[in-house]
C-alpha cells in the first residue's frame, strides 16, 4: 500500500544545513518536506531545487525591511516534493503571505488533498501572530471544502500544558483556538508521538507541528520526532516526520457509472489473450515471491492487482451503468436514433436552415418523426409483455407476481440529498459520504460498559487458542497443510459472476478467467498470509453503501441507515478455503 511520508522542519539557515538536509531526505526517502527558517533572499530561492536530485521545489522569501544588507535573508517558507510522486502537483497561488506556502497533490482515484507549510512569526507582537493565523485560517476554511489539509511547519506556539511556563501564552491560546475551531489533531495530544515530546531543542518545548484533521488520522502510520544524534544537524530544532496512508481514500464517493471489465460480451477469443496477457507477469511474481525468506505481502497483493487490472484493461471490453436507458430500448431504437442524430448532425453543419425546402432540414425532421414512431412502437410493446407476464405469475406464483409488481414500478432514490448529523447539514455527495464515514467509525469505536458480554469474549479467546495450537502443531500452516493449487481451483470454479467487487475493484471474473498462473499465484499468495500470520492492509477495507432501512423513518438521519460493506473478492475467496479446510476436519472428526 502506498503512502506519502511529510517533513516538517525548521533549518536555521539552509545554507548551514544543506549538507544535513540531503542526507536526511535520503535516508529517510520522504515525499514532500516542509522547510522553515532557510533565510535565503528573493533571489537565491533558486538554490533549494539544487540541494537533493529528484526534488522539485516552491518557496517564499520573508519581505525584509528597507536598508537591510546582511548577505543572507530572514525567515522563509519552502516546500520540496518529489518529482516521482504519483500525483499532480500544483502551488496554491492565492496565498497573500510570505510567511505560507501550500501545494495541491491530485490523482483521480484519491482527489485532492492539500498540504501548506508555515512559519508563524516568533517575535512578541501577538498582532503579527494573529494576523499570520488568521490567514491560515481561512485558508483552511476555504480548501477543506475541496479535499484533506494538512498543516505543517515551525507555528512558534505550543497546544501543550507542559510547555507554558517556556513558551508565549498569548500566542499559544490562539494557535488552539485555531485548532479546536477546526477540529485539528495535533502531537502530544490525540496524535501518539515516537521520540521525544519536543521539537524546540533550547528550551524543549513542542513549537513544529504537523496538524491534522480525524480524517487524516485514520490514515496516520506513525508520526515521530528524530532523537538529537539521530541526524547530523546545525539547527535547534528537531525534525518532526509523519506517514499516511494515502493509496487511496475509503471514504471517497464511488461514481456508479465507472466503466468495468464487460464480462458478459467477452468471447472466447478475448478471454485467451486475457490468460496470455497474465502469465509472464504473474510467473515474476512467483517468482519473487519464492525467492525471498520474507516478502512484504501488502506489495505482493498490490502487484497481483495492478496485473489482473492491466490485463483485462488490454483484453476485455469495458462498458458501464448507463442510469438512463430505457427498458424498451432495443436494437430498432437504437438505429432509429443514430439516423435521427446524423441527420442533424448535418443540418447543423449546413447552419440550421428552416424550411421543408432545404433538404438537410426535410431529411432531419423525417428521421426525427421516424425515430419517435419506432420508439413509440418499443414502448407499447414492452408494456404489453408486462403486462402478459403478470397476468401468466398472478395464476401460478403470488410470490414473483409482486416481485414483477416493484420491478415495473418507478423507482425512486433511497438515499436523500441531505443528512444532518452532530447539528452539520450535509448535501453534497462528498460531505455525505464523509458524514456517513464519521458516524459509523463511532458507532464501532469499542467501549467499556455494564452489559458488556465477558462470556461471549471468554468464548472467542478460547476458540482463538485453538486455532493458535492445532496451527502450531501443523508447523505454521492450516490443519491439513499447505493450501494446494487444487483446492483453489475448485473453489474458484464455484464464484458467481456479475457480482460486486471490493476497494480494489477485483471482480470475480478476474479469477474465473486467469487460469492456472492466477490459481497458482492465489495459491501462494494464501500460503504466505497464513504463515506470516497477518492479511494485506487492502483487504481490510470495504466499499460501505448505506441502505435506508425503510418506514417511516426520516431520511436525513443516518441512524435510519443499514451499511453494507463490499469487500475483495480474493478476502472472501480465502475465507472459503479456510472454511473448507475447517468443515473438513469437522467431517473427519464426526
Amino acid at each position: 500500500m502506498s503512502s506519502i511520508k511529510l517533513v516538517a522542519w525548521n533549518v536555521r539557515g539552509i545554507m548551514s544545513s544543506t549538507i544535513c538536509l540531503s542526507k536526511f531526505l535520503k535516508d529517510t526517502d520522504c515525499d514532500i518536506c516542509v522547510i522553515s527558517e532557510h533565510k535565503l533572499k528573493e533571489r537565491s530561492l533558486h538554490y533549494l531545487s539544487t540541494i537533493e536530485r529528484g526534488y522539485n521545489c516552491i518557496s517564499k522569501a520573508d519581505a525584509l525591511p528597507i536598508g537591510y544588507n546582511a548577505y543572507h535573508g530572514k525567515g522563509g517558507i519552502a516546500i520540496l516534493y518529489k518529482t516521482s510522486l504519483q500525483f499532480s502537483v500544483n502551488e496554491i497561488s492565492d496565498i497573500n503571505s510570505s510567511r505560507i506556502a501550500g501545494i495541491e497533490l491530485k490523482n483521480q482515484s484519491y482527489g485532492s488533498l492539500f498540504i501548506f507549510g508555515a512559519y508563524l512569526p516568533s517575535d512578541d507582537s501577538i498582532e503579527n501572530y494573529k494576523s499570520e493565523l488568521n490567514i491560515l485560517d481561512n485558508l483552511y476554511t476555504y480548501y477543506s471544502v475541496y479535499g484533506n489539509c494538512i498543516i505543517a511547519g515551525d507555528l512558534n506556539a505550543s497546544c501543550l500544558d507542559k510547555d507554558r511556563p517556556m513558551s508565549n501564552n498569548y500566542k499559544s491560546k490562539e494557535l488552539l483556538k485555531f485548532v479546536s475551531r477546526h477540529h485539528l489533531l495535533y502531537a502530544g495530544g490525540e496524535i501518539q508521538i515516537k521520540g521525544p515530546n519536543y521539537s524546540y531543542i533550547t528550551k524543549q518545548t513542542m513549537l513544529d507541528y504537523i496538524l491534522c484533521n480525524e480524517s487524516m488520522y485514520r490514515k496516520l502510520r506513525y508520526y515521530e520526532i528524530l532523537d538529537e544524534g539521530e541526524i547530523s544537524s546545525t539547527s535547534d530544532h528537531l525534525p518532526v516526520v509523519a506517514e499516511f496512508v494515502i493509496d487511496s481514500n475509503p471514504h471517497r464517493v464511488m461514481n456508479s457509472c465507472d466503466k468495468l471489465p464487460a464480462w458478459h460480451k467477452v468471447s472466447d477469443a478475448q478471454i485467451n489473450e486475457y490468460k496470455k496477457l497474465l502469465n509472464d507477469p504473474v510467473d515474476m511474481l512467483i517468482d519473487k515471491m519464492r525467492s525471498f525468506s520474507y516478502v512484504d505481502i501488502d506489495a505482493i497483493n498490490d502487484e497481483f492487482v495492478n496485473i489482473l487490472h492491466t490485463a483485462a484493461d488490454i483484453a476485455i471490453p469495458k462498458c458501464g451503468f448507463n442510469p438512463h436507458t430505457k427498458p424498451y430500448w432495443n436494437a430498432d431504437v437504437k438505429r432509429a436514433h443514430d439516423n435521427e442524430r446524423s441527420k442533424r448532425r448535418c443540418w447543423v453543419l449546413e447552419g440550421r436552415p428552416r424550411g421543408m425546402h432545404f433538404d438537410s432540414y426535410r431529411m432531419y425532421k423525417r428521421a426525427k418523426s421516424e425515430f419517435r414512431r419506432v420508439q413509440q412502437v418499443a414502448n407499447e410493446q414492452y408494456i404489453q409483455s408486462c403486462y402478459d407476464d403478470l397476468n401468466e405469475t398472478a395464476e401460478c406464483d403470488v410470490r414473483l407476481f409482486w416481485k414483477q409488481i416493484k420491478r415495473f414500478k418507478g423507482r425512486s432514490s433511497k438515499v436523500y440529498p441531505e443528512i444532518v448529523y452532530e447539528n452539520k447539514v450535509c448535501n453534497t455527495p462528498e460531505s455525505v459520504a464523509n458524514c456517513f464515514a464519521e458516524y459509523f467509525h463511532d458507532i464501532y469505536q469499542p467501549k467499556d460498559e455494564n452489559n458488556f458480554d465477558n462470556d461471549f469474549k471468554c468464548s472467542i479467546e478460547s476458540t482463538y487458542n485453538e486455532i493458535i495450537k492445532t496451527c502450531g502443531v501443523e508447523g505454521e500452516y492450516l490443519p491439513g497443510g499447505l493450501i494446494t493449487e487444487k483446492e483453489v481451483t475448485e473453489l474458484i470454479g464455484q464464484l458467481k459472476y456479475r457480482k460486486a467487487a471490493g476497494h480494489d475493484r477485483v471482480q470475480n471474473e478476474h479469477l474465473r478467467h486467469g487460469g492456472i498462473s492466477v490459481v497458482k499465484c492465489v495459491t501462494a499468495i494464501f500460503n504466505i498470509i497464513v504463515k506470516q500470520g497477518r492479511i494485506p492492509q487492502n483487504w481490510k477495507l470495504g466499499l460501505l453503501v448505506p441502505i435506508f432501512k425503510g418506514g417511516t423513518k426520516c431520511k436525513t438521519s443516518p441512524d435510519n441507515y443499514r451499511p453494507v460493506s463490499l469487500l475483495s473478492c480474493v478476502l472472501k475467496l480465502f475465507e472459503s478455503v479456510i472454511k473448507a479446510r475447517k468443515d473438513f476436519k469437522s467431517t473427519l472428526v464426526a
